[in-house]
């Protein structure tokens, strides 16, 4: 992916003189083809005779040839012009991100737009880090959103450039995923801002994210875009009788984007890979009861990745197994559900906003910060949100081992 650095200075003028040298030469072209097109009717009346009608005939031919290769060169010059226009337009996108991140001194943004943060944050209060965590996630996306839209158009004009001057590029095209990119900085992106909806998926969501976040590629190996029939296939699993049956659902992105209470983006009509895997999960079996009930997460986890989960009930795997787990080679993802809430466990209301977790509900971990304690990341997204009971909920969580063995009831981990 194109850097910050890159992406600022590149030059948009280059690509654009290239585009116009491109339609000079197609007129050039054209105008050759028409002026060898009349050469050749002038000779086939001139000279009657069959060698007379074969030399008529090549210059012809010879003026098709001219005329097929100016329309390829005309072809790419608006190619060129739309890359530049693209590349003019992020390169403002990324102005405003820089902006908002000078403007901001508890975070940082180093050259691949990943955001962190200065070593003010700890000087804080506690009570107001968690809409810093907000502003980190929302500035990250914003810089992804970038660097992977500046990433396509580079890559666009790059192998514009090659057919211009007739040479296969040496390099592999990325592959067309759709209107999803499932890139690694585009999941990561997707991971970080997503909302979850109106359906009671929490479990599958927080266990789709510590997936994805453990192994991407498995969402690229497990989601397929067609684009002839502008839809695609998403493998689930499915536990039957006779043991674990692989699926291959068909989804429609028109039908998710259509459907107001599907997992999004920072906007509602964003749509995601986990609104694409979401979308087929709820044409399973499974997935069309216990998406509007809840379930474990090691459920879901089974309907992902076709393996049974390593799970506990009523007591959650000890910070040494989550540390493990994560850290394993191959890395491995870890979701937990929380306990039922008052009167038999902590009130959320009674807890400091950056502690409270909502009762009976799942997070996926993300790992632990620099204190030793485990991240907590909210389906609800990364601002979190109010639930039933009226109570604000931070989008991410940071637990001692004591905390989070007084709200977490039970966790689920598996290698994808």
């Amino acid at each position: 992916m194109i850097g910050c650095t890159a992406l600022r200075s590149y030059d948009t003028s280059a690509l654009k003189e290239r585009g116009e040298i491109a339609s000079q030469q197609a007129d050039k072209l054209e105008h050759t083809a028409s002026a060898t097109r009349q050469q050749a009717g002038e000779l086939s009346q001139s000279w009657s005779d069959s060698n007379g009608q074969t030399a008529s005939g090549k210059l012809s031919q010879r003026a098709d040839e001219l005329h097929a290769e100016a329309e390829r060169l005309r072809g790419i010059a608006p190619i060129l012009a739309d890359c530049v226009q693209e590349l003019t337009a992020i390169k403002q996108s990324l102005s405003q991100a820089d902006a908002a991140s000078q403007a901001n001194q508890y975070l940082t943004v180093d050259d691949h737009g990943r955001v962190g943060f200065t070593d003010k944050l700890a000087q804080l209060e506690a009570d107001k880090r968690p809409e810093q965590y907000a502003n980190a996630d929302k500035l990250q996306h914003q810089y992804f959103q970038a660097l992977d839209a500046a990433s396509r158009a580079d890559e666009k004009a790059a192998l514009a450039l090659y057919a211009l001057r007739g040479i296969a590029p040496p390099f592999q095209a990325k592959p067309d995923t759709g209107p999803v990119d499932l890139s690694d900085e585009a999941i990561a992106d997707q991971l970080a801002n997503s909302k979850q909806g109106r359906y009671g998926d929490c479990y599958f969501l927080s266990s789709l994210t510590a997936i994805a976040r453990a192994n991407p590629q498995f969402i690229r190996d497990h989601i397929k875009w067609d684009p002839k029939t502008g839809k695609y296939t998403v493998t689930i699993y499915e536990n039957a009788i006779f043991g674990v049956v692989e699926r291959k659902i068909t989804v429609d992105p028109k039908e998710v984007a259509a459907d107001t209470g599907h997992t999004h983006g920072p906007k509602d009509s964003d749509l995601n890979f986990l609104s694409i895997y979401e979308a087929a999960y709820r044409k399973s079996v499974h997935g069309s009861i216990f998406t509007n009930t809840g379930c474990p997460p090691s459920a879901a986890m089974l309907a992902i990745t076709g393996n049974e989960a390593d799970f506990t009930l009523l007591k959650p795997h000890s910070f040494d197994e989550i540390r493990k787990t994560l850290n394993a080679k191959p890395p491995g993802a870890v979701a937990v559900g929380t306990n039922t809430g008052p009167p038999l466990y902590p009130d959320p209301a009674k807890q400091p906003f950056e502690n409270r977790i909502v009762p009976y509900h799942a997070y996926s971990v993300k790992g632990f910060d620099e204190q030793g304690r485990i991240i907590l990341a909210n389906t609800w997204g990364p601002n979190g949100g109010t639930g039933s009971d009226g109570i604000d909920y931070p989008g991410e969580v940071h637990l001692t081992e004591e905390e989070f063995r007084k709200f977490i009831m039970q966790s689920s981990r598996t290698v994808p």
